[in-house]
């Protein structure tokens, strides 16, 4: 199994890393100026070869298949444990076993269009990786954040979590607030960016939701995981003239949405709570009158194997001065995989002040903790 996993973690980010690659190219067919992609596939092919059990003319014909247009229409856009589909059964067995079993496509394709997007999946697999594009928004946000006072770092933060959409009324009238101080004006102009035509906005999120066919493309699983009708879907009116980044929508509104609920529950239960405590070492410190304190950490990966990835490397989080630390995850990203607790647990092992909970399980830690 340890064979199998390591050759496929190159297979997979060669992949992932190449079709995001092929995405950014202006001409996608100039395959001279981008090579990842085949060599991701090229690696799938030899990983068949190893570990399939298929020979002679099935093996064969199997090979043929797994050219960049099949496997872009047939394999990247299903669960990956749908590409081992023909594999010997005695082999399935120890890849079941493996983190990357239960990851979902990696893309969408629109036939009718002959382009792709890629999912929310694929995407926190690149940021795990520490190299998305679309993080780089989200980077540069953060670092102009970090040049505020607290308070106007929280105030900022806030504003953009409220303010996916933005009309250019909120906008000037934001810059007034902080007269048109350079930073803030820096702020706004690398968090938004001109409101695309034809979009819709997302039931989920409150984002900007856009369709290839029939395929939502937004900027979370979550939104694209339920049932969704272009026809039903309300247009993005044309006063929000500006919208948030991918990049800043994805990792800094998506998962703030939660960080302010946790506020307002503290708030609800008269606890002392601070957003985003020493310009964002973590989410939210809870403060309880019996002096006990709280770090909390939201967040909203689809897969816990990423997540998990993420938490091992997040030594500022786990060296906080807390009495306990939780890592909040959105209930229904808990429950559409059972184990997601568990598997983000086993990064934790070392550590007992720690845990990975669901955001339900947290407000009643909290009223547990205030009726001590």
């Amino acid at each position: 199994m340890q064979a199998i996993e390591s050759k496929f973690n190159k297979m997979f980010a060669y992949i992932a890393f190449g079709l995001k690659e092929k995405l950014g190219r202006p001409n996608p067919e100039e395959f001279m100026y981008g090579l990842l992609l085949r060599q991701g596939i090229n690696m799938f092919s030899a990983l068949a070869v190893e570990f399939s059990g298929m020979q002679d003319a099935v093996l064969e014909n199997y090979l043929i298949s797994l050219n960049e247009t099949e496997m872009i229409c047939k394999k990247f856009t299903r669960p990956v444990k749908e590409w081992f589909e023909g594999w010997d059964e005695s082999v399935l067995q120890d890849i079941k076993k493996c983190w990357f079993w239960d990851i979902g496509p990696l893309i969408y394709v629109d036939e009718i269009e002959s382009n792709y997007t890629l999912t929310g999946e694929c995407l926190d697999y690149l940021d795990s990786e520490e190299s998305d594009l679309t993080s780089i928004d989200e980077h540069i946000v953060f670092n102009l954040m970090k040049q505020l006072s607290q308070d106007n770092y929280v105030y900022i933060r806030k504003f953009i979590i409220s303010h996916p959409l933005l009309t250019d009324i909120e906008r000037k009238k934001l810059l007034l607030l902080f007269n048109n101080e350079q930073i803030i004006m820096d702020l706004v102009a690398s968090a938004y960016e001109q409101t695309p035509e034809e979009t819709y906005c997302c039931p989920n999120c409150g984002w900007t939701m856009m369709f290839k066919g029939s395929q939502p493309e937004c900027c979370h699983r979550d939104c694209v995981d339920i049932p969704i009708l272009k026809e039903k879907c309300k247009k993005i009116k044309p006063e929000y003239v500006y919208r948030l980044k991918i990049g800043v929508m994805r990792y800094i509104c998506y998962p703030g949405k939660a960080e302010i609920e946790i506020e307002n529950i503290c708030n609800q239960l008269n606890v002392k709570s601070e957003l985003w405590p020493e310009l964002d070492r973590y989410d939210i410190k809870i403060i309880f009158a019996n002096g006990a304190c709280w770090g909390i950490d939201a967040k909203t990966y689809s897969n816990p194997y990423f997540l998990s990835k993420s938490i091992e490397k997040d030594n500022y989080f786990r060296s906080a001065n807390i009495d306990k630390g939780y890592y909040v995850i959105p209930d229904k990203i808990v429950k559409r995989t059972g184990s997601y607790l568990k598997i983000c647990d086993k990064a934790l092992a070392s550590d007992k002040k720690i845990k990975c909970i669901s955001l339900s399980t947290l407000k009643k830690l909290i009223k547990q903790e205030v009726n001590k």
